[in-house]
Order: C-alpha cells, then sequence, then structure tokens
C-alpha cells in the first residue's frame, strides 16, 4: 500500500508510463496530511466510543491521522453532528468522529461498518477503499478546486532549475501519508528516471545518480532550511507553498509539479444501508447552499463544498492509482 509509509528506495520504471499518466492528468485536469505510528489507541470523540456509538445508533466519520487526532475530531464533529441531526428518520441519534492511526487500521473500520463515513486524502483514501471494498461517492473542492498538486521548490540563484539538478542532493518531502506532499513527488521523481531513497537527515551522503529525501518537521521550519542552504529542494502541496509570504515565495522558485488528484474523497462503509448512504451524500452537497452549512464547510479546512464524483474523473484517478502503485514498486 502506498498511503500509509514511505519507501525505502527505488528504482526508475517509467519508460512506459510518462505518455499514460500525461494523459490521465490531462483527463482529470479537464474534468474539473505528520503522521508517526503511537502506541495510543484510536481516537474517538467524546461523545463515545465504538460500543457506545454502536448502541445508540450513532453515524460515525473517519480519519486518519496519528499525530494529531484531537485536531481532526474537533475539524469534523461538526458535520457528524449536522448529519446525526438531520439523519433521525433513519433512526441515527448522536454523530461521533473515529480517528484510525494508518490506513489499516480504517480499512478494517470502513469494512466492518464502525466507521460510517470515510473522508480522506485521494491516495490514502483509495487504499483504504481498494481493501475495504468501498466506493467513492463525493470530491471535496479546496480553494476553488476540485484537485491539488505538489510542487518542487529551490532556492532562487543556487543553480538548481530542474529535477535532474538535485541528483546527488538532499530534499525534504511532507509527511508519508500525503498525497500532494510525499506520494506523488516520489513518483514524479521516478516517472523522470531518477532514483531516490530515504535517508535519515540533511547530513547524509548520497550518490551523485540518486536523491535522497527525508521527513519535514513541517511549516516555516522546513522553508528556513531550504533558504539556509541546508537542503536541496522541498516538495510540498501547492496551496501549502501558497500560505507562505510574499517575501519567502519571492526566495524560491517552483522548478517542477506533480500530477494532480482530488483534495479528499468521500466514501460510504459497503455495510451502510443504501438509502442512508444516498441520503448523507445529499447533505453533503447541500451543505454550500445554506448558511449552517457553509459555516460546516469552514471548520473543514476552508472547504468550498463536496459534489458527486464524476465518473470519468474516477476512472482517471483509479488508472492514476494504479500507476504510481507500478511505479513506486522495487
Amino acid at each position: 500500500m502506498i498511503g500509509s509509509r514511505a519507501v525505502a528506495q527505488r528504482r526508475p520504471r517509467y519508460s512506459q508510463l510518462m505518455v499514460a499518466v500525461a494523459g490521465l492528468v490531462l483527463l482529470l485536469v479537464a474534468a474539473c496530511g505528520t503522521e508517526e505510528e503511537t502506541g495510543d489507541p484510536t481516537a474517538t470523540s467524546n461523545t463515545g466510543g465504538s460500543d457506545a456509538a454502536a448502541a445508540s445508533n450513532a453515524l460515525v466519520i473517519g480519519n486518519v491521522d496519528a499525530s494529531n487526532p484531537a485536531q481532526k475530531i474537533a475539524e469534523f464533529q461538526p458535520l457528524a453532528d449536522y448529519l446525526a441531526a438531520n439523519l433521525e428518520d433513519f433512526g441515527v441519534t448522536e454523530g461521533t468522529v473515529r480517528i484510525a492511526r494508518d490506513t489499516e487500521e480504517m480499512a478494517e473500520l470502513v469494512k466492518s461498518g464502525e466507521v460510517d463515513i470515510y473522508i480522506d486524502a485521494a491516495f490514502p483514501a483509495m487504499d483504504v477503499c481498494e481493501a475495504a471494498g468501498c466506493e467513492f461517492a463525493l470530491r471535496q473542492w479546496k480553494g476553488n478546486t476540485a484537485e491539488l498538486a505538489g510542487v518542487f521548490v529551490a532556492k532562487k540563484g543556487s543553480g538548481i532549475a530542474s529535477l535532474e539538478d538535485l541528483k546527488g542532493k538532499i530534499i525534504m518531502l511532507e509527511q508519508p501519508h500525503s498525497t500532494v506532499g510525499h506520494i506523488l513527488p516520489l513518483a514524479t521523481l521516478s516517472l523522470q528516471g531518477i532514483s531516490y531513497r530515504a535517508v535519515e537527515d540533511q547530513n547524509a551522503e548520497v550518490g551523485p545518480d540518486e536523491v535522497g529525501y527525508f521527513v519535514s518537521p513541517g511549516g516555516q521550519s522546513s522553508m528556513n532550511m531550504l533558504l539556509n542552504g541546508q537542503i536541496a529542494g522541498l516538495a510540498f502541496g501547492e496551496r501549502s507553498f501558497s500560505q507562505f509570504s510574499p517575501d519567502v515565495q519571492n526566495q524560491v522558485e517552483i522548478i517542477a509539479k506533480t500530477p494532480g488528484a482530488p483534495s479528499q474523497l468521500v466514501a460510504c462503509s459497503p455495510e451502510m444501508d443504501p438509502e442512508r448512504a444516498a441520503e448523507v451524500t445529499r447533505l453533503m452537497v447541500g451543505l454550500s447552499d445554506s448558511e449552517e452549512g457553509r459555516e460546516i464547510l469552514v471548520t473543514l479546512r476552508e472547504t468550498q463544498k463536496f459534489e458527486e464524483m464524476p465518473a470519468d474523473v474516477m476512472a482517471a484517478l483509479d488508472e492514476l492509482y494504479q500507476t504510481v502503485k507500478l511505479v513506486m514498486q522495487e
């Protein structure tokens, strides 16, 4: 699986995939996460644990985040409450949020029906649904777009103007579960015929024909390391990059961009009653039509809306997902 672990080393397998991925990305465009293993149990909102949720017939929203489950619970609880309040006719009495440590755990929760609605970034979500047998009903719009991409940036004047210039150097990526800041950047390197391997820090030695990478501590500290010359490049989501000040952005340049993928996907458990699932998706699509709904969307990291997943986009994304898995195989 690619959504819940980093890849130690990969050899490029790209000669037959460049044209296919380019075509898939065009179709997606036209049609339109820290994670560390901990010993803590799966986090659940204070309205009850899994036993309480089952007993009270709660609607459970799920997400994967091992590092800060409390933040994710706060993010999704207003949506859970809203859906529960509008599903009384289906016997729902409350809404809860369940945060799993990794995609494997979430797949079990979705498959068993302990999580009713699963919301997550594209590639971790596809890992989960491939294992759990669920299908995607909705996609999320953020930043006024239905999809996001990752960018590689380098310091201006560093002599690094392309991915080829990163050979023999070390870069930083976002956490392993990040679609646009980790998974797609690694796939992009492979598609360019560039070998890469994980290293411990910026002081590691790498060969002249490979790129070393390690996981970013996040935010300004990562950018400071780039501006101070401690790393050669930094890859993260283009939306994250846009949040840096103009002064910071003017000191770096984008040297490459990854293929795009939906910001977030929404799937229902295969164990969920089809009529209830249909009503959930209707309610989520309708959030952008009311003041109450729009306030809930704001809590979901400035989401603009949810919309039904177009069939052609889903087909293209599924092919891209399979391609990325193939590219990143050893």
